[in-house]
C-alpha cells in the first residue's frame, strides 16, 4: 500500500493511505489529503494510480508543487522514498508503510536537491515555526546574544547595523561578504545600508547585489540558504554571484510586524569547502527578526521625533501668524469693530487687519489666500506687510491693491492667488471706500434689518490672476445703525453631518436675524454656523470682520 507521511511542517508525521485511484491533496475539508496552511490551494495537486504505477499532478496551483526539488508541470511518476514538497510542507511518498514518526529525522526547512544543488528555505511566516537554534560552537552563540544585546532598544539603524554584520563575522568565519538591503519607503527598491568583506579591495560602492536572491526572498519571504551555488540552478543565472565566485549563500527577510518585507541580510563565502548550513540559516533568522524589529523601532522612533519638530514648528509658525493679525480693535469714534478667525489646520491662509490711516481714516482689510497650512500662512504674512505699505503710498484704495496685485505676480507664486476685500472708512465724511479682488461681496445691514450686497458691480480678479489689471473703487455712505459685514468662505461652505453647505443664503439671514452691537452681531452669526456644523471637523480657515456705524440716540 503507497503512503504519504509529513515529514515538514504541520502535523508532521501524520500519514495518508493512497487508493490505487486518485486522491486529492489541498486546504479544503473534502480533500484525500488536507494540509494545515493557508498557502496551499484548496485543490492543490492530486496523486494517482495507473498501469501500476502512481502519479503526481499539479492542479494548477497558486504556489505549485515539487517533485525532489524541481517544480512539476506535467503529471510526473512517483517511485519510493520521493520528497513532494506543496509550499512548506514536505511529504515522503512510500510505497511501503514508513517507519514510525517517532523515527523519522526531525527537518526544519524544505530541502531541494536536483543534480547535487542544496537549497533550503525557512518559513519565516509560519505560527508553527519555533526556532531551533543548533549552534554547534560557542562562538556562534556568544555573537547571537551580542547581536540580541546590541538591537535591544537600538535607536539608530544607521549605527547598529555595521555592528551587526561585524558579529556575524565572528560566528560565521567562512563569510567572505555581508550586507543589509532596507526599504525606506512601501514599493520602494531596497538599498544598501550597511556592508561589511573581508576582501580589501571591495566596498558597499562596488557591491553587486543578487537581483535573483533579492526577488525569490522578497516574494516568498522566506529566508534562503544554496549551500552550492554552482549546481543551483535558480542561481546560474546570477552574473553577480558568478564574477565573485560565490559558492555558498544565505539570506534572510527582514519582516515587519504585518508581515511586510523591510528589507534584507544576506552572508555569502567563496570558500567551497565550508558551505554554510541549516543550523547557519536558523542564527541567521533569529538575527533578522530582532534586526527588524529594531528597524521598525528605529523608523517610529524618527517618526516621533519628525511630529515633534512639526509641532514645535507649527507652534512657531502659529506665533509668528498672530504676530502678523492685529492685536486689538480700532478704537474709532462713534464705530464698532468685531472681528473672528479660526485656522484649519495650526496655520492658515486668511487673514484680516485694520490699518491706520491720516486724517481721521481707518482700513479695514479681510482676504483668503488660496490654499491651507503653512505655505498659505507665509503668503498671509506677505499680504499683510504689502497691504500696510501700498496704502500709505497710494492716493487711492484702487491703487494701492493694484501695486499689490502687480508686486504679488512680479514673485510669481506659482498658482497661487489671493481674493480680498478693502474698506477704507472716513470718520469725518461718514463714508466707506471699497475695492473688491475676486472675493465675496460683502453685506450691508441697514438699520431697519435689511440686508444686501454691495459694490459688486466694481469686483474685479483675485490677486495673483492678473497681473496689469486695474482695480475700481466704490464709495457708499454709512448712516447710523448701519453695519458692514465681510468673511471667508469657511463661512459659507462649511458642512453639516448631512453634507449640506451653510450657504450665502443662510449667512445673510444669520445677519438679517442678529441684534445688537457690533460684537454681538459678529458673535451670533458664528454661533449660527457652529450650530449648524455641529460636531463635523472644519474643513477651511474661518475669518469674519463687521463694523458699524453706532446709533444715534
Amino acid at each position: 500500500m503507497a503512503v504519504l507521511q509529513i515529514i515538514d511542517g504541520p502535523e508532521q508525521g501524520r500519514q495518508f493511505s493512497l487508493p490505487q485511484g486518485e486522491a486529492i491533496i489541498g486546504r479544503l475539508p473534502e480533500c484525500d489529503v488536507v494540509l494545515q496552511s493557508r498557502a496551499v490551494s484548496r485543490r492543490h495537486a492530486r496523486i494517482f494510480y495507473d498501469q501500476g504505477r502512481y502519479y503526481l499532478e499539479d492542479l494548477q496551483s497558486r504556489n505549485g508543487t515539487y517533485l525532489n526539488g524541481t517544480r512539476i508541470e506535467s503529471p510526473q511518476s512517483l517511485s519510493d522514498q520521493d520528497i513532494i514538497d506543496i509550499c512548506e510542507i514536505s511529504l515522503r511518498f512510500s510505497q511501503a508503510d514508513p517507519e514510525p514518526a517517532s523515527l523519522q529525522p526531525s527537518v526544519s526547512s524544505t530541502l531541494v536537491e536536483d543534480n547535487s544543488q542544496v537549497l533550503r528555505r525557512l518559513d519565516m511566516r509560519s505560527s508553527d515555526l519555533q526556532m531551533r537554534l543548533k549552534v554547534r560552537t560557542e562562538d556562534k552563540l556568544r555573537a547571537l546574544i551580542d547581536i540580541t544585546e546590541q538591537l535591544a532598544g537600538a535607536l539608530d539603524v544607521e549605527e547598529i547595523l555595521p555592528r551587526v554584520l561585524e558579529s556575524l563575522f565572528k560566528a560565521f568565519l567562512q563569510a567572505d561578504r555581508g550586507f543589509v538591503l532596507l526599504r525606506e519607503r512601501p514599493g520602494e527598491p531596497m538599498t544598501v545600508r550597511a556592508f561589511r568583506s573581508r576582501r580589501k579591495d571591495e566596498d558597499a560602492s562596488t557591491l553587486r547585489v543578487s537581483r535573483t536572491i533579492v526577488r525569490e526572498v522578497e516574494s516568498t519571504k522566506e529566508a534562503l540558504l544554496s549551500a552550492d551555488t554552482a549546481s543551483d540552478q535558480r542561481l546560474q543565472m546570477s552574473e553577480s554571484i558568478a564574477d565573485f565566485q560565490i559558492r555558498s549563500v544565505m539570506s534572510a527577510p527582514l519582516l515587519s510586524r504585518e508581515g511586510e518585507v523591510l528589507g534584507m541580510i544576506q552572508l555569502d563565502t567563496s570558500d567551497q569547502r565550508r558551505p554554510f548550513e541549516e543550523a547557519d540559516l536558523e542564527v541567521l533568522v533569529t538575527v533578522a527578526k530582532e534586526a527588524a524589529i529594531a528597524v521598525e523601532n528605529a523608523h517610529m522612533h524618527q517618526q516621533l521625533l519628525q511630529q515633534t519638530r512639526l509641532e514645535r514648528d507649527l507652534a512657531l509658525a502659529r506665533e509668528v501668524q498672530r504676530g502678523f493679525l492685529p492685536k486689538q480693535r480700532p478704537h474709532f469714534p462713534g464705530y464698532e469693530f468685531f472681528d473672528y478667525y479660526v485656522p484649519a489646520q495650526a496655520v492658515g491662509g486668511d487673514f484680516f487687519d485694520y490699518v491706520l490711516l491720516p486724517e481721521g481714516r481707518v482700513a479695514v482689510a479681510l482676504g483668503d489666500v488660496s490654499g491651507k497650512g503653512v505655505p498659505a500662512a507665509m503668503l498671509m504674512a506677505k499680504m499683510c506687510s504689502d497691504l500696510r505699505y501700498f496704502l500709505a503710498s497710494s492716493p487711492t484704495p484702487a491703487e494701492a491693491v493694484s501695486q499689490m496685485a502687480a508686486e504679488f505676480s512680479r514673485h510669481g507664486w506659482d498658482d497661487r492667488f489671493v481674493t480680498m476685500v478693502l474698506f477704507v472708512l472716513d470718520g469725518n465724511t461718514h463714508q466707506v471706500t471699497l475695492v473688491n479682488a475676486g472675493h465675496m461681496p460683502p453685506l450691508l445691514r441697514r438699520r431697519s434689518g435689511e440686508v444686501e450686497e454691495v459694490a459688486d458691480q466694481i469686483a474685479g480678479v483675485p490677486v495673483g490672476v492678473l497681473p496689469d489689471f486695474e482695480y475700481e473703487q466704490a464709495t457708499l455712505p454709512l448712516a447710523p445703525g448701519e453695519l458692514l459685514v465681510a468673511f471667508t468662505d469657511g463661512f459659507s461652505e462649511a458642512r453639516n453631518a448631512q453634507d449640506e453647505l451653510f450657504g450665502l443664503e443662510r449667512v445673510a439671514e444669520s445677519l438679517r436675524d442678529a441684534n445688537g452691537d457690533a460684537a454681538q452681531i459678529g458673535q451670533q452669526i458664528v454661533q449660527r454656523v457652529e450650530q449648524f456644523v455641529g460636531d463635523q471637523d472644519q474643513a477651511d480657515d474661518m475669518c469674519l470682520v463687521c463694523f458699524g456705524r453706532r446709533a444715534e440716540e
